[in-house]
C-alpha cells in the first residue's frame, strides 16, 4: 500500500525474488494510475519518486532463493536511469532501512529523541542511526547496517552468525510455509498467518530476542544511544512482544560498562520504508533541516 496525498494505492505485485525489469515494469504501469487518481493540477505537484531499496541486493541471493547471475543485475542497475526513459519525475533512492529510520525521526519518535539506534525488522533486519537529529548515513549510505552484526546462535562461538540470520521475518514465513506445505502464500504485517502456527511465532521470537539483544550491547557499546527504536512488518502486538522481551533479555546479558539504552517500540508501522522514500523528494526538494522537526514541544 503506497500514499500519495489523499490518494491510497492498493497495488502489488507477487514474484518469487525481485529484479531490476518486474520492479521497472510494476511503476511503469502503476505511474499512470497515480496521475489519473491525483488529476492534471495535483500530479503537477508531484516532486519525485522516492525508492527505498536493500543495497548491495546481490550479495543475498542464496537467502532470496533466487539465481546468483539474476540478481547479479541489481549490481550496475540504475534507477534513474531506467524511469526516466517513461517519466520526468526525479528518483531518489536510499538504503531501505535507513529510508524507514528517516520516517520514524520524521513521523515517529523524532520529535523528542534527537538522538537513536533503529530497527526495522522485514524480511531482512535492517537499522538506521540518527544524531543530532538527522540521519546519520555514513561514507557509502549504508551506517546502521545492523543485519550485518555478529551474533551468537544456539551453537555458540562455533556457530557465530549475522543478525540477518537469526532475526529476519523471512526465516518465521520459511518455517510457517513449509509446515502447511505451501509456497503460494506471503507474510504481511496484517495476514493472518502471524497467529496460525504459534509453535513456529515463539521458536522466531526466542531466537530473534536473544540476538537482538546481543546487538543493542554491541551498538551501544560504540555509540552510547540514550533509546532504541524496533519497528517493523508485522502487527502491534507483535513489535510490544519483541519490545518488552528485549528489554527483560538486555537486563539478563552482561552489561559492565554499557549503559542500557530505553527499548521503544516505533511509532511508524509497517510502512515506514515507504515512508521514508517518500520523504526524499520533499527534503530534497524543500532543502528541509531535519534537525527542526526534533524540538521537543514539552
Amino acid at each position: 500500500m503506497n500514499f500519495v496525498g489523499d490518494v491510497v494505492l492498493r497495488s502489488q505485485e507477487q514474484y518469487p525474488y525481485p529484479t531490476p525489469e518486474c520492479i521497472v515494469r510494476f511503476l511503469r504501469r502503476e505511474l499512470p494510475v497515480v496521475a489519473t487518481e491525483l488529476g492534471d493540477k495535483a500530479t503537477r505537484r508531484l516532486h519525485g519518486l522516492g525508492v527505498a531499496m536493500p543495497y548491495e541486493i546481490w550479495d543475498w541471493s542464496e537467502k532470496l532463493g533466487a539465481p546468483k547471475q539474476v540478481m547479479e543485475r541489481w549490481r550496475d542497475f540504475d534507477f534513474q536511469e531506467a524511469i526516466s526513459s517513461f517519466t520526468d519525475i526525479p528518483v531518489f533512492a536510499e538504503n531501505d532501512a535507513t529510508a524507514a529510520c528517516g520516517a520514524e525521526l520524521t513521523f515517529g519518535h523524532g520529535r523528542h529523541h534527537s538522538e537513536f539506534a533503529y530497527f526495522f525488522i522485514g524480511f531482512f533486519i535492517g537499522g538506521g542511526l540518527v544524531f543530532n537529529g538527522s540521519v546519520y548515513r555514513g561514507r557509502t549510505g549504508n551506517a546502521g547496517a545492523f543485519g550485518s552484526l555478529p551474533v551468537v546462535d544456539e551453537h555458540g562461538l562455533n556457530g557465530l552468525s549475522q543478525l540477518i540470520d537469526t532475526s529476519s521475518i523471512h526465516l518465521f514465513e520459511s518455517e510457517v510455509l513449509a509446515r502447511n506445505n505451501t509456497g503460494s502464500e506471503y507474510l504481511v504485517h496484517d495476514s493472518r498467518i502471524w497467529s496460525s502456527d504459534s509453535e513456529s511465532l515463539e521458536i522466531w521470537l526466542d531466537k530473534l530476542i536473544g540476538s537482538l539483544a546481543m546487538a543493542i550491547i554491541s551498538i551501544n557499546s560504540v555509540v552510547d544511544v540514550g533509546v532504541i527504536i524496533i519497528d517493523g512488518g508485522f502487527p502491534a502486538a507483535i513489535r510490544e512482544r519483541i519490545v518488552i522481551n528485549t528489554r527483560a533479555a538486555l537486563e539478563a546479558l552482561e552489561t559492565k560498562g554499557v549503559h542500557l539504552p530505553d527499548v521503544i517500540a516505533g511509532k511508524v508501522g509497517p510502512e515506514a520504508r515507504a515512508l521514508g522514500a517518500a520523504r526524499l523528494p520533499l527534503f530534497a526538494r524543500f532543502l528541509l533541516d531535519e534537525t527542526v522537526l526534533t524540538k521537543s514541544t514539552r
